[in-house]
């Protein structure tokens, strides 16, 4: 290779790593991950909080991952899937959270406070949360 093609090279190449550089700068922002905030509330807290079936609060609520703490009132165990009531004391909206196939409720027992966190899916009778986890104080399951 003479000089002059080993300078049209190492040019070219330059150039090259400098729009990949400069490239990766403008799309970096794409790649950064933001840690998603998640509103967390107890049972009473959520109840008044959406209040009505057709509160703007309830739709704002919608198809977002929630916490919600409550009283522990039901553990339902049908065809492989798990779902808990809670309540809440001044209350008398109850949260259903169906469970994630993969968590463990054998410990649960009725009349304990307990946090789950989950999809929130609407009010029917009861507020709707699907593929919920216990969450523990200091880590998630």
């Amino acid at each position: 290779m003479n000089f002059i093609h080993k300078h049209k090279f190492l040019l070219i190449l330059s150039i090259v790593i400098l729009l990949v550089l400069i490239r990766l700068a403008i799309v970096g922002d794409f790649f950064s991950f933001t840690s998603v905030s998640v509103q967390r509330f107890t049972v009473n807290e959520f109840s008044q909080k959406v209040g009505k079936k057709d509160s703007f609060l309830l739709k704002e609520f919608i198809e977002e991952t929630i916490e919600v703490e409550g009283v522990l009132k039901e553990i339902t165990s049908k065809y492989g899937s798990t779902s808990l009531l809670l309540e809440g004391k001044e209350s008398e909206l109850l949260v259903l959270c169906e469970m994630k196939k993969n968590q463990n409720t054998s410990h649960l027992k009725v009349g304990t406070i307990v946090s789950v966190k989950g999809t929130f899916k609407g009010i029917l009778h009861d507020a709707i949360m699907l593929n919920c986890i216990l969450i523990d104080n200091e880590t998630y399951e």
